[in-house]
């Protein structure tokens, strides 16, 4: 017995007033909600259509027609930066540049990867801190006490990829 490859089922009609109103620029919540679900469901419902391979093509076809109407691309955007990262830097405006700096690097894709925790172990330093407050006299000074190696903590994150 062969298996058939699946296909997906052609998009519903919400599918589409949700694609219309990410290309309107709402946001995935309100454009979900637009097309008829529960304001509890619209930030699941938003994900699941997104992920719809004929959303997906209206959503790309959109955006290059958008990009063609208003000769916008990334070169553009890039040059727009750069142009404000100067003007600000010259204004002093240096939560301006790093905003920009944060755009800048978002579009190129450096900052897209998401968030990674490490665990270090901090549990000693905590009762520490924990046994200075309740008993202070009888602990010992702070020149003596363990400190947070940083070259391991470094060591531990680069393990774990954070940097990459």
């Amino acid at each position: 017995m062969s298996k058939t490859p699946q296909t997906r089922k052609p998009a519903p009609p919400p599918y589409f007033v949700f694609t219309a109103g990410i290309l309107a620029g709402k946001t995935d919540r309100q454009a979900a909600i637009d097309a008829g679900y529960s304001p509890a469901s619209a930030a699941s419902r938003a994900l699941a259509m997104k992920s719809h391979p004929e959303v997906i093509a209206a959503l790309e076809a959109g955006k290059a027609r958008l990009r063609k109407a208003t000769d916008y691309d990334a070169e553009a955007a890039f040059k727009e930066l750069n142009d404000t990262i100067v003007a600000a830097a010259g204004a002093k405006q240096f939560n301006a540049v790093v905003k920009a700096i944060e755009a800048k690097s978002r579009m190129v894709g450096i900052l897209d990867k998401p968030n990674t925790a490490i665990g270090i172990d901090i549990s000693a330093i905590l009762a520490m801190a924990r046994g200075r407050l309740l008993n202070p006299h009888r602990m010992p000074p702070l020149e003596d006490a363990n400190v947070i190696d940083v070259a391991a903590a470094k060591a531990q994150a680069l393990e774990h990829n954070i940097f990459e």
